[in-house]
């Protein structure tokens, strides 16, 4: 294999500068690695304050409110005509300039002192008000006289009427007479309503025996009362029934048994024997026994107690359906 014979341009040697290329290009980067890896701190020129509270806040002042006989003396009795009082803020605060002039440049400024100045003179103006409407019910006050008082303007009034209109009494908004008072009576009864269990005589006597054999177990002095012993009892009252609207069933006359000790006292085990049909009718029935006074007697005695409802079904009125 043979070689091309070298040229004069391949024989000629490369200039000195040329090998310092690469060397130079290699230090650059690695200084401006080692200037990117130099910590540095920050400038006195970024550096932001903190927020002052005091420029920066928000301050509020509370002024006294001016009461109406001290901005208006003609309604105080005491005042004279000739010399009418003059408040002590109109002496101390004249509004003889706007102050509103002296703070504006410092509005201009800006910033938080800026922000203080039309503060300072929101108040002072809100003051020089106040002073000069002082003094000019001072002057009306000298013309008319201390001794007559201000007359309400139209619009106070009908203010007043509006009022009043739209605040009625608590009477006219809580009537004394419930509408739905005999409604609500009727649904009370109505939700209890479960019908009558008929009862024959034969089952009556049953029950007697069974009752008094279990006062007899109860340990209750029944001075040796039988069945038959047992007494009929039917003027005790009868149980209200307010509402003039049909029940599904006329209520039946409730019989109940009761022991009375001699003294009057009834016995707290009333039994049942015939209901009415509702269930508040029956427990009515049973708080009207228990309150009754029964006369005193020289021993026990068991009572045959029939209770009736107050309802009339002639005069009484359906509800009405919805068309």
């Amino acid at each position: 294999m043979t070689f091309p014979e070298p040229t004069a341009k391949t024989a000629q040697k490369r200039p000195f500068w040329q090998y310092l290329v690469a060397p130079m290009l290699v230090i650059s980067v690695g200084l401006h690695g080692a200037l990117l890896l130099l910590p540095t701190g920050a400038s006195d020129d970024e550096w932001v304050p903190a927020p002052d509270p005091e420029e920066d806040g928000i301050a509020i002042t509370r002024s006294n409110a001016v009461s109406p006989l001290a901005s208006n003396p003609a309604s105080s009795p005491t005042s004279s005509p000739t010399s009418p009082a003059v408040n002590s803020s109109a002496k101390t605060n004249p509004p003889q300039r706007n102050p509103a002039s002296n703070n504006s440049s410092t509005a201009r400024s800006g910033g938080a002192a800026g922000s203080r100045g039309n503060r300072s003179s929101t108040s002072s103006r809100a003051s020089g008000t106040r002073a000069s409407g002082t003094r000019t019910s001072g002057t009306g006050a000298s013309g008319t006289g201390a001794s007559e008082f201000r007359q309400p303007s139209s619009a106070e009034s009908s203010s007043n009427a509006a009022a009043t209109r739209s605040n009625p009494s608590a009477s006219s908004r809580y009537p004394t007479s419930d509408p739905l008072a005999p409604v609500l009576d009727y649904f009370a009864v109505f939700e209890t309503y479960r019908g009558t269990v008929p009862v024959d005589t034969e089952e009556i006597e049953a029950l007697k025996d069974l009752w008094l054999t279990g006062l007899k177990e109860a340990g209750v002095p029944l001075a040796e009362i039988e069945p038959d012993d047992i007494q009929p009892l039917t003027n005790l009252d009868q149980i209200p029934y307010p509402a003039a609207i049909c029940l599904p069933q006329p209520p039946a006359i409730a019989q109940l048994l009761v022991l009375v000790a001699a003294d009057g006292t009834p016995n707290p085990d009333i039994f049942p024997l015939r209901d009415t049909g509702y269930t508040s009718f029956d427990d009515q029935a049973e708080t009207i026994i228990r309150n009754h006074d029964f006369p005193k007697q020289d021993a026990p005695v068991a009572y045959l107690v029939d209770v009736a409802v107050a309802y009339d079904g002639d005069n009484c009125q359906w509800p009405r359906r919805r068309q």
